[in-house]
């Protein structure tokens, strides 16, 4: 079945063309009636015995595997991407006082968990401009002696480049260095290929924009590298090796579950949110990865090809794009009255840093991105 089916299938209830995936993805049909039945469920909790909910982290766990192409046990859950960030920079020993590299402009949930745990923790912080990123060469030779850490976004949230992470991963592992990509604004919207996820040692995402899931999770694929490197510093009911049975909590231990589970949230069996996120992955899997990012591809290179450009400055650089894209008008009129004029005229999108920024997805189709061409033509004089 074509990519463009699963428009009406999934998401008939969109009332407008919504090119705002960066911002929060739109739930499927099959997602939103699975959120429902859990929500019956829990009026009566009779119908949800234990061994059900808590195995749906698990459940998820392996549908994650199959999307990526790894083992479920190297998966775990969390409410957001700082708070994997957080548990690195904690769990990290850095005894030797090395340096943890970012990149200028990054998102805060990239930044910030590092600036807070730095006088914790004991590391430095180097913050490298976006040129070294683009370029392998330059970043091999501009990478402090001492990186034990480099974290960055695969694509980035205000101008939709991407950063090579297969090449960048590639001088990590050369200089034993612990390699985090958050792919927050790139997965579901684009594949991850084998070599990409093997480059990387902590891959981490929040599932409610490209994903198109509940807001409040985000999940983490942990290499065995970093499963090794990275110590647990928190443990929960269910994270301890003796959860897994009612009868066995008084157990106290402080082992943890094997594998990424030591690292999940506590309250990881969201019965709703969870769910919903096993049937928008089961769509994702149905669909094909590959299939949603040549469809993508596609309507980026109709945009592209068509929007006109003697009325708007395209800012994301051609050739490192994939399914966003960030433009300004030329006559540098308000941003935020474009996107709401957009809006009037049933456009759904989002301002990020002064930049108009377009995101494309399985459910857009070309009659509307001919409407969003035609608007953005028309709204040009604001």
């Amino acid at each position: 079945m074509k990519v463009e089916k699963y428009r009406e299938m999934e998401f008939g209830t969109l009332k407008q063309g919504y090119f705002n995936s960066a911002y929060f993805g739109p739930l499927p049909n099959r997602a939103k009636t699975a959120g429902v039945s859990a929500i019956e469920h829990s009026q009566n909790p009779v119908d949800f015995p234990y061994s059900r909910w808590r195995g749906l982290p698990d459940q998820v766990r392996d549908q994650f595997g199959v999307l990526l192409g790894v083992s479920g046990d190297n998966i775990s859950h969390h409410g957001a991407v700082s708070e994997v960030i957080s548990y690195i920079s904690i769990g990290l020993n850095f005894r030797d006082s090395g340096s943890v590299v970012l990149m200028e402009g990054d998102y805060p949930s990239n930044v910030l968990p590092w600036m807070l745990n730095q006088k914790r923790s004991g590391y430095q912080i180097t913050k490298l401009s976006e040129k070294y990123f683009r370029d392998p060469g330059l970043l091999r030779n501009e990478l402090p002696k001492n990186t034990r850490v480099l974290n960055l976004s695969h694509v980035m949230f205000n101008t939709g480049r991407s950063n090579n992470i297969k090449e960048i991963g590639k001088i990590c592992r050369e200089r034993d260095i612990l390699f985090i990509v958050d792919v927050s604004q790139s997965l579901g919207g684009i594949s991850l290929s084998k070599e990409e996820i093997e480059s990387c040692d902590v891959v981490v995402g929040a599932t409610y924009k490209w994903l198109l899931s509940p807001y409040g999770h985000a999940f983490a694929y942990w290499s065995d590298n970093a499963l090794n490197l990275i110590e647990n510093t928190h443990l929960s009911w269910q994270t301890f090796i003796n959860g897994t049975e009612s009868e066995d909590l008084l157990k106290y231990s402080i082992e943890a579950l094997p594998g990424a589970r030591k690292f999940d949230r506590g309250q990881a069996p969201n019965l709703i949110g969870m769910n919903a996120l096993l049937k928008t992955l089961e769509l994702f899997i149905e669909v094909g990865l590959e299939n949603i990012e040549e469809h993508n591809k596609n309507l980026v290179s109709y945009f592209l090809n068509n929007y006109p450009k003697e009325k708007y400055d395209l800012i994301t650089p051609l050739g490192e794009h994939k399914n966003i894209l960030a433009l300004k008008a030329i006559n540098e009129g308000n941003p935020l009255a474009l996107e709401n004029s957009l809006r009037k005229n049933g456009i759904e999108a989002s301002v990020r840093e002064g930049n108009l920024r377009l995101s494309f997805h399985l459910f857009n189709n070309l009659k509307e991105t001919d409407i969003l061409l035609e608007a953005l033509d028309q709204l040009n004089e604001i």
